[in-house]
């Protein structure tokens, strides 16, 4: 008799935690407030507070592909650029054929590789090999970026 209350007793206390888990304030009108909070901050360039807010949005509401969208373009307003690619990489996740998303991944990995190939060329040794490459790489990189943000350019408009 006693091993059963022992397990009743351990089954309520594990539902119990369980419950207190369970994500609070989560009912659709917290979410549309905290989605107008963080949509009016996107519009007005408070990226920090855009970013902070969609991030909490993505949390509650984590199949959202705009969401995380826009929690990536946030993010990489403020040259955030690992914490942006992981954003569009869940959008996509969430919404495979959204090809703003992927644009703006593939200028996410491209801002990477710029920061990457800088390091580069200051942790080079002066004057070798691996420096002119790591430069002639910088170079292109920094190239593709000018050409991206032309208004005329073949590629997709950000």
């Amino acid at each position: 008799m006693i091993a059963w209350r022992v397990i009743l007793l351990a089954l309520i206390l594990a539902l119990a935690a369980c419950a207190s888990m369970a994500p609070q304030n989560v009912t659709p009108r917290n979410i549309a407030t905290l989605h107008s909070e963080a949509a009016r901050a996107y519009t007005a360039g408070r990226w920090d507070q855009a970013a902070a807010l969609y991030a909490q949005l993505a949390e509650k509401v984590p199949q959202d592909g705009e969401t995380l969208l826009r929690l990536g373009n946030s993010l990489a307003q403020l040259g955030r650029w690992d914490l942006a690619a992981q954003a569009y990489t869940q959008s996509l996740t969430q919404e495979p054929q959204n090809a703003k998303a992927a644009y703006d991944l593939a200028v996410a990995h491209l801002a990477q590789a710029q920061e990457a190939a800088r390091w580069a060329v200051q942790a080079a040794p002066e004057a070798s090999l691996l420096q002119e490459r790591a430069r002639h790489a910088a170079d292109l990189l920094q190239h593709a970026q000018k050409d991206l943000e032309q208004p005329n350019s073949q590629g997709a408009q950000p």
